[in-house]
């Protein structure tokens, strides 16, 4: 063979391997990003968990405080009622 053939033949098969090893690499290259974001799932998810059970005991602990502030309200405004209006008013 001349050096033209040999050449291109070398060149050829470079090229080749060149495309397969990308092909490879974007393979990898996908699979990594498809873990990623398995893993960003599950950690959002984890995540978003853990603040819907603390925002429900914040916010049962303040229902619980706004009953109570209403039952006071409430006691106050029974005895503002009687004091202007006496007992049977």
């Amino acid at each position: 063979m001349g050096n033209l053939t040999e050449g291109m033949s070398r060149l050829c098969g470079e090229i080749t391997a060149l495309h397969d090893a990308r092909h490879t690499l974007t393979k990898e290259r996908k699979q990594a990003v498809a873990d990623a974001r398995a893993g960003f799932r599950t950690a959002f998810t984890d995540m978003a968990r853990k603040a819907r059970g603390e925002r429900f005991a914040r916010v049962s602990g303040i229902r619980t405080r706004v009953a109570g502030l209403r039952q006071v309200f409430a006691g106050d405004i029974d005895g503002a009622h009687r004091a202007w209006f006496g007992k049977n008013g």
